[in-house]
């Protein structure tokens, strides 16, 4: 798979944002049309292909941890 400018754009923004824990839901519709939990599974898939340029390698494991814990904790507050 050869990623796209977005699948960049997208990996950086959620590497860029990984200190803080995350941006505003909103924020990440706005800016890439998708819904938080789209967007965190998106990165994952980009970053386990080998495909996420301009992110050292150490880094690709905290950023899928942290990824994946965002999708478990948008998928337990939607069912509340």
């Amino acid at each position: 798979m050869t990623t796209s400018g977005v699948d960049e754009q997208m990996v950086t923004y959620a590497y860029r944002w990984m200190p803080f824990d995350g941006s505003a839901d909103d924020e990440i519709l706005a800016e890439f049309g998708l819904t938080p939990v789209q967007f965190y599974l998106r990165v994952i898939e980009i970053v386990e292909s080998g495909e996420a340029r301009g992110i050292v390698a150490p880094s690709h494991h905290r950023l899928i941890t942290y990824c994946n814990r965002r999708v478990r904790e948008h998928m337990g507050s939607s069912r509340r």
